[in-house]
């Protein structure tokens, strides 16, 4: 992409398509695409480099571009600006580092083009993709690549994770010991489904932000930090 300023009043408002770490090729595109007026800083500028990873500069642009082409999203709240998304994206990055790292990992192709082809019925059809891209300066294969890498990431991170949670029944039984007002009303066995599923989202949370902390440190990812258009 040619390398440009955007002022804040030009960006319309993205599209985003929900990637949560919990996800299937199957239900990839079974939410619809909704949009999001994201207040953007009035110091935003495209090609800023907000980091590097490896030594490798990380642009704003590619940042800007997933979010507008609905690609990116804060994986626990809904984000109120560009800021929000910047550790998410890298956490992404980092992620396919570990990927192209340690390698025997990749979605099928018939995987690939299902989830552009759901993509692209969410986003509007090929008149608004078309016209997305043409403001964007985009090519429509690079879009398809941004998105393989997205479910890329998302399929590992579950599946990379999901070994290191293991609820074991003692488990559902101290925590309903412990704090049986956590859980309302009802017997044990009334709730043990409720108790479980609860204490793998939590523990899934801790083993994956302990993974990411570990990717940060072995891919030398340094933050950009400063005044005057670059991250306060």
């Amino acid at each position: 992409m040619d390398t440009h300023k955007r002022s804040t009043s030009s960006l319309t408002a993205p599209l985003v398509i929900v990637i949560p770490v919990l996800l299937s090729a199957v239900i990839f595109f079974a939410a619809p695409v909704k949009a999001v007026h994201m207040p953007f800083p009035e110091w935003t500028e495209v090609d800023r480099i907000v980091a590097t990873i490896n030594g490798n500069p990380v642009l704003l642009s590619d940042l800007m571009i997933e979010h507008e082409f609905g690609l990116l999203e804060h994986p626990e709240r809904e984000a109120d600006s560009i800021d929000d998304l910047i550790e998410p994206f890298l956490n992404r990055l980092l992620i396919m580092e570990e990927i192209g790292e340690v390698g025997g990992f990749s979605i099928y192709k018939t995987q690939a083009e299902g989830a552009f082809r759901g993509y692209m019925m969410t986003f509007g059809g090929d008149s608004a993709f078309r016209s997305k891209t043409e403001e964007w300066g985009a090519e429509p294969a690079d879009i398809k690549r941004r998105l393989t890498r997205a479910l890329t990431a998302s399929l590992y991170t579950e599946s990379r994770i999901r070994f290191f949670v293991n609820i074991l029944p003692s488990d559902i039984e101290d925590a309903y010991r412990k704090d049986p007002d956590r859980w309302g009303e009802g017997s044990l066995f009334a709730i043990w489904n409720t108790i479980k599923e609860t204490l793998q989202g939590e523990a899934f949370k801790r083993e994956r932000n302990r993974w990411l902390a570990s990717l940060k440190t072995r891919y030398n990812l340094h933050m950009i930090n400063g005044n005057n258009g670059e991250l306060q």
